[in-house]
């Protein structure tokens, strides 16, 4: 693309690959607990990761956040416990670590990506 004098200038650009991320939480339920509520930690959770730019590394320990949601308002948070918190590239391999991403990857979630074993 020239510029005002007339000069060549190549742009060029890329984008991402997207990296799908994958969660396994195990809760422990107490009274008042809902499927509604397992509903509401999956958004919760998959806005976070979809809130991450390009290149942010998926941090296991800022996921705890999100899944205890209203923890702090007195929300739907004092209906559970988290026992277990483990993400991964696939739902095969999911682990209590940090996921790297790529300076060209992007990591996005969905709900379906994660699972939610409840235990009285």
């Amino acid at each position: 693309m020239p510029d005002k004098y007339g000069n060549p200038h190549v742009i060029s650009f890329s984008r991402p690959t997207n990296v799908p991320i994958y969660a396994a939480i195990v809760l422990k339920v107490f009274t008042g607990y809902t499927t509604q509520i397992g509903e509401q930690i999956k958004q919760a959770i998959a806005d976070y990761i979809n809130s991450l730019t390009i290149g942010d590394d998926v941090l296991l320990s800022r996921l705890y956040s999100p899944a205890n949601i209203g923890v702090v308002s007195g929300g739907n948070a004092r209906y559970y416990d988290i026992n277990s918190l483990q993400i991964g590239k696939s739902a095969g391999a999911v682990s209590a670590s940090n996921i790297v991403i790529a300076y060209n990857e992007s990591a996005t979630c969905s709900t379906a990506n994660i699972s939610i074993t409840v235990s009285p």
